[in-house]
Formats: C-alpha cells, structure tokens, sequence
C-alpha cells in the first residue's frame, strides 16, 4: 500500500465531506430514497440525504460487499457493477495498467471504489454506461496518486435515468498528474456529476473537461471544486464544464469553485451553455444533409473534440 501516512483521512474525505447530499429529495417516488428502498424496505420517507449516504457506505462495507484487488504490470481489471459493493484497488509502483467499468445492470445499483496509484505508476480508467442501466445508480471514485503517477479517465454516460457520480482526484506525491474527460448524453432523468480535484503535493497537474448534451427533458448538474493547499507549490489545474442545449424543456446547473492555499499554483475553471449553432445547421442542409443527420452530426463534434 501506497507510503501515504494521511491515506485514511483522504479516504474519509473521499467518502463523507467531497459533496453531501442536502440538495437531494427524500420524498418517496424521488432523490436517494428511490436509490435504496429495494434493499433497504423499512426505510423511513423523512429520512435525510446525509443519512442514506451513510446507511449505503455502512452496506458496502459489509462482509460480502467489499473486495481488495492488488493489480502489477500489464493488468487489466473490470470493475464489478454490484447492486451494492466496495472495492479497493492497489496499483503497484513503476507499473501501467487498465481499470474497466461499465454499468449496464437493469437494477439500480450503487459503488464506492478507491483507487491508491503508487510512484510512478499509470493508470488508464475507462468508464461507459448505455441505456441498459437500472433507474437509479450512484458511485462514488477515489484516485490516490503518488510521486510522478498519473491517471487518465475518460468516462462516457447515455442514460435516460437518475445517475450520480462523485469523481475524486487526491493528488498527493509530487509530479503527480490527473487527466479527465467525461460526457454525458440525456433525453429524461437525472444526471449529477461532482467533481474534486485535491492537489497535496508539490508541481502536480490537474485537467477536467466536462461535456453534457441534454434533450428533451433531460436535467443535470455540475460541481466542481479545486483544492490547492499549502505545500501544492507550482502546480496547475484546469476546470471546464460545457452544456449543449437541445430541447427547450432541458435544464443543467454549473457551480464551479476553488480553494487556493498558495499564491504559485495557476487554477482554471469555467462554464459555457450553448445552442446548436444555426449557421452549422444551414452549412450541412446546403449540402444535403437533412436536419436530424446534421444535428446530430453537430453533436457528435461536440462530444469528441476535447
């Protein structure tokens, strides 16, 4: 395990006080009370969101749930997509490997993972999600980097249903480097995406794009936050959150912010909510290109050039 005398404490940062779950509806058909009443039947209507969160940790942290994985060199691992469950992968130092996690279950289901990148080490984590998903899903991913280690996520969402995601990236040996791009494509439901990219430890490097293209009555939100402390001298993160907007019945939320404890780190963040772009769609009818192909056409662009 990763020489981080602080690990535990990140890890609890990780699970209790990334994002709180105040915003969230408790009523009966809505919110966490929908994620968990399945396997949680005596749960009370007036329970809070706070509440919820801590009765699914107590859940995957049970005997049954909850899995260690030690992965070298080479290794490709799929992460399991349990209705409940907790798992805690060990990248060793000096080695490349590859994460895969897919949600395709037709049940709801709800994760938490922790990922410790020892020095040195590079991690490739792909994540893509269809329509197949149950109605409700929840995860919660923690990325602990050592000395000159990097993660490269890339995390793709089609869901027409209540998803939420909470990414955590904990950068904390030196050098360290953390890359992600993630999208999202929705015609209903609900897709919350919380995002903290923690920098601890001296020159590392931290760049987030985030991409939502919403239709028909799809909703979302964002939050961002970068956390620069004292020690994160010279280093540099990047935020930025763009919305394409299809329907009129659409919706999206963006609150980025920062935390900045020392003046020689660079942070970045924005947020831009946009249209399809009339002149695009004219350019491709002219050239015979009928509407719904060009609009979609325009979408795709959207969603792959980073």
């Amino acid at each position: 395990m990763m020489a981080m005398p602080f690990f535990d404490e990140l890890k609890n940062l990780c699970l209790t006080n990334s994002f709180d779950w105040k915003g969230w509806k408790t009523s009966k058909n809505s919110g966490p009370w929908v994620f968990f009443r399945n396997f949680m039947p005596h749960l009370p209507e007036d329970v809070s969101g706070d509440d919820i969160y801590a009765m699914a940790l107590k859940h995957c942290m049970a005997e049954g749930h909850r899995e260690f994985v030690g992965l070298g060199d080479g290794d490709v691992y799929e992460i399991p997509s349990e209705n409940f469950g907790m798992v805690e992968i060990n990248v060793d130092r000096d080695t490349n490997v590859r994460l895969e996690h897919k949600f395709n279950r037709k049940k709801s289901a709800c994760g938490f993972f922790f990922v410790v990148v020892e020095d040195g080490a590079s991690v490739v984590y792909n994540h893509n999600t269809d329509n197949e998903i149950g109605p409700d899903t929840f995860e919660s991913i923690g990325f602990f980097l050592g000395e000159g280690s990097q993660v490269e996520l890339t995390k793709n969402v089609i869901a027409n249903a209540n998803f939420r995601t909470e990414i955590n990236f904990f950068l904390v040996g030196e050098n360290a480097k953390a890359n992600g791009k993630i999208s999202y494509v929705g015609e209903s439901g609900f897709f919350d995406c919380r995002v903290l990219q923690y920098h601890l430890g001296r020159n590392t490097m931290s760049n987030l794009t985030v991409k939502f293209a919403l239709k028909e009555n799809a909703n979302s939100s964002f939050y961002g936050k970068i956390t620069a402390m004292e020690k994160a001298l010279d280093s540099e993160a990047r935020q930025l959150h763009r919305n394409l907007i299809l329907s009129d019945s659409a919706r999206t939320t963006s609150v980025p912010s920062m935390d900045v404890r020392n003046n020689s780190i660079k942070c970045y963040h924005g947020s831009t909510v946009s249209e399809i772009n009339p002149e695009q769609l004219f350019y491709l009818n002219a050239r015979g290109v009928e509407r719904r192909r060009a609009e979609q056409m325009i979408i795709d662009g959207f969603l792959k050039f980073y």
